[in-house]
């Protein structure tokens, strides 16, 4: 476990490197190496870190792309925590991209979510 640990953190001191010199590419593809081992761990914590990340990164059309993406893993994982965390970050993300009404929808989506969890 820890080596997997370590990984992901030599990949986000990586992708800080790449940032720092202005190369954003190999940066993100650093970070989405840390992704799938965050993953691969299902440590919830990492992978928020990991997809925040990425998002401050990328254009806000990009970043939503990707929060999407996390919210259909986090749903196929069955991870609650993990399909909240995307899915506010898909409404930021919409109301950044003057989506207002994609960002509303979102938002009750995951009000059903937390009810239907038992979270009131």
């Amino acid at each position: 476990l820890g080596d997997w640990l370590g990984e992901i953190s030599a990949q986000m001191a990586i992708a800080k490197g790449h940032r720092a010199d202005g190369l954003v590419n190999y940066a993100i593809e650093a970070l989405e190496a840390a992704l799938a081992i965050a993953r691969k761990l299902k440590d919830r914590r990492r992978i928020g870190e990991v997809i925040t990340a990425m998002v401050e990164l990328m254009p806000a059309d990009f970043a939503l792309q990707t929060m999407e993406e996390e919210a259909t893993s986090a749903r196929a994982a069955g991870d609650l925590k993990r399909q909240m965390f995307a899915l506010q970050g898909i409404v930021g993300l919409q109301l950044a991209l003057s989506k207002p009404e994609v960002a509303l929808r979102e938002a009750e989506r995951g009000v059903s979510l937390a009810r239907e969890a038992g979270d009131p």
